[in-house]
């Protein structure tokens, strides 16, 4: 079996016992650090790297969000402790040759392959400095969420009639309660951020395959995606995550990766570019300021 294969029966097991990451509740003050990222290149972990970190971190009590390689801990003088485990992560790495075209030309071609590296959080490791200052959270998580949906440019219709919350593909818009029927504004953002994640799957957007029928393959996997992406967005801007819509899916999400593992893989790809979509509404303001 694969690293890659035992990443998904961890992550099939999890499902089962309701700890996978986006089973779990999240907030602020759990999440101390800027997301998940290499300490030394400063560049934040993707895709399924974001929940392989978080499992460490979540099974062995690390609020520290910072991981690196041994070499590079070495490098830097610091000393991961004797008998501690690391945390494989895997990627992509292009990988280019040299070939003969059908005119004999010599043509260099790109193809990508699979690279792997075990890393330690920071916590496993003597000498390395605190966490700095500068990343913890800076935003607020409610004026975070409204400036994500007004920049955004999302139609939001607001119903007493809303059976829930919903993405409708056909007409691009999102239905929800009308705001005094949540708990707390925080919870209003929470559901209107995940339904902004369907709506990233709109043709004109990510274009992803989106259906409307409950129970179907397809709206399973979407919501899975749905689910990890607001999930990435908590994790990395403290609004707060809350699980507890998804029960009626995990035995639908169980069977998908159990039939091809590699769809806990493709699910969290997907996530990855949702979740930058939503973020860059309120990222690229930041730049323009």
């Amino acid at each position: 079996m694969t690293k890659d294969q035992e990443f998904a029966e961890m992550i099939v097991k999890r499902l089962e016992e309701g700890t996978a990451p986006w089973q779990k509740g999240w907030s602020i003050n759990e999440a101390l650090c800027k997301p998940f990222h290499n300490a030394i290149s400063g560049k934040a972990y993707k895709g399924a790297n974001v929940v392989r970190c978080w499992i460490a971190c979540d099974t062995n009590g690390y609020v520290d969000h910072r991981f690196m390689t041994y070499r590079q801990a070495a490098e830097k003088g610091y000393q991961v402790r004797k008998g501690e485990h690391g945390t494989f992560i895997s990627f992509f790495a292009p990988v280019t040759k040299e070939e003969k075209d059908e005119n004999g030309e010599l043509v260099i071609k790109t193809s990508y392959a699979a690279r792997g590296y075990t890393v330690f959080n920071a916590e496993q490791i003597d000498g390395i400095p605190a966490i700095p200052a500068a990343e913890t959270f800076e935003w607020n998580p409610v004026e975070l969420g409204e400036r994500i949906l007004t920049n955004s440019g999302a139609v939001i219709e607001h119903s007493t009639a809303a059976d829930g919350c919903s993405y409708i593909p056909s007409s691009d818009k999102i239905v929800l309660p009308p705001k005094e029927q949540f708990k707390s504004a925080a919870e209003y953002y929470m559901a209107a951020t995940h339904e902004l994640a369907h709506w990233t799957g709109a043709e004109k957007r990510l274009d992803r395959k989106l259906s409307t029928s409950f129970g179907t393959e397809e709206y399973s996997r979407e919501e899975l995606r749905a689910e990890i992406a607001s999930w990435m967005i908590s994790t990395e801007t403290g609004l707060p995550f809350d699980p507890d819509n998804h029960a009626a899916y995990v035995a639908a999400w169980i069977k998908a990766i159990r039939k091809d593992y590699r769809e806990i893989f493709r699910a969290c790809s997907d996530a990855e570019k949702i979740k930058d979509y939503i973020l860059a509404f309120v990222k690229e303001e930041e730049k323009a300021a």
